[in-house]
């Protein structure tokens, strides 16, 4: 709400690192609370549900700014974006703060045996405790797993594309013909799609065993399909370029995917604590590096932008197949040890990591 008081770039750049300060945590908190309530089988469709908020957002959001856009007062158009939805994200923040409860043990609207239930479901889903101290080890250990190298070079890579996007889709609409508030309209369908590719990716995921990794590849192909769309097809093929700006966004249903990997397949509080942190600096990496291949010089076509957009998307690739490729070779390693014979509740409370659990499967 403060960016309405802005009146020189220096205020805005000093606010705008303040909102993605604060926005920091909302996905490694969803994250977290996820993993404390669902099984890993259960995980990919409430990732995917509460990460469509996004979605859902840039599909009604378009709307709501166009009206917006029209209000004709003191202020200006722009300065009541931000004041309404502002108000508005605050006041769910007040609802979650008293009503969001910390774990399933301190839910108020379930009886004491449904939340010994919850807790157990967790439990016996092999998944790692959510509460434990700092240990070095678990940092030294996340930063030597090749799982964490290879979902953070994969965010980094896809997110190029995605800061661009982000930054400059508006610039990119109206490059298609569209302008003004128009270019707001016409940005629906691209919730519209995002939000179908977050829910069939997230259904799919929910209901056939170890299809992640295969799901991850199928939406970084359509992103670059949607890429390529935009880069050959002539100015004049508007419909075709703007149905390739919308199968571009495909890879952002990828996200909740490859954050649920790491709920799933990764033990130990401070290690995945770690894996968390390097998805969601890589992906504000790849943010920051994205818009500087887009230049205004280069409007309307961004070539620069698309092409590394392009590369980006080629090596998240890549990266996912060398993933899937490495879990399953851990699992075929795995499936010949013996695992221990300790009650589940002691592991989880010893807090131990994947890598300290003999026998343990990766879901793919």
């Amino acid at each position: 709400m403060c960016h309405a008081a802005c009146h020189n770039f220096t205020g805005l750049v000093i606010t705008r690192f303040f909102l993605g300060a604060l926005e920091a945590s909302i996905a490694p908190g969803f994250s977290l609370i996820t993993g404390m309530w669902y099984t890993r089988r259960q995980q990919p469709l409430r990732y995917g549900l509460w990460f469509a908020g996004g979605s859902i957002a840039s599909l009604f959001g378009g709307l709501l700014s166009y009206g917006i856009g029209h209000l004709d007062s003191g202020l200006t158009a722009w300065q009541y974006l931000f004041l309404i939805f502002g108000a508005v994200t605050a006041l769910c923040g007040i609802i979650m703060l008293a009503f969001l409860p910390d774990t399933p043990s301190k839910t108020f609207w379930l009886t004491p045996e449904e939340r010994s239930t919850a807790i157990n479901n967790v439990t016996a889903d092999d998944q790692a405790g959510t509460k434990g101290s700092y240990k070095m080890s678990q940092v030294v250990e996340a930063l030597r797993d090749p799982v964490t190298w290879f979902l953070s070079l994969y965010t980094f890579c896809v997110n190029i594309a995605n800061g661009g996007l982000t930054a400059f889709g508006s610039l990119v609409v109206q490059g298609f013909g569209y302008e003004g508030l128009q270019a707001l309209l016409i940005q629906m369908p691209t919730g519209g799609a995002q939000l179908c590719f977050v829910i069939i990716s997230a259904v799919l995921c929910s209901s056939i065993p170890n299809i992640r990794t295969l799901t991850m590849m199928g939406l970084t192909l359509t992103s670059l399909l949607g890429m390529v769309l935009m880069y050959a097809l002539e100015d004049s093929n508007q419909a075709g370029r703007m149905a390739g700006f919308c199968l571009s966004l495909a890879f952002s249903a990828n996200m909740p995917i490859a954050m649920s990997l790491v709920t799933s397949n990764v033990r130990g509080f401070t290690k995945r604590a770690v894996v968390n942190a390097s998805l969601l600096v890589m992906y504000c990496v790849g943010n920051i590096v994205g818009p500087q291949f887009f230049s205004v010089t280069e409007a309307p076509r961004y070539r620069k932008g698309i092409t590394a957009s392009l590369i980006g998307f080629g090596l998240g690739f890549f990266w996912v197949v060398c993933l899937r490729l490495y879990l399953q070779w851990q699992n075929k390693k795995r499936a010949s040890e013996v695992a221990l014979d300790v009650p589940q509740e002691v592991l989880l409370l010893e807090d131990r990591t994947d890598w300290e659990t003999p026998g343990s499967q990766y879901v793919l």
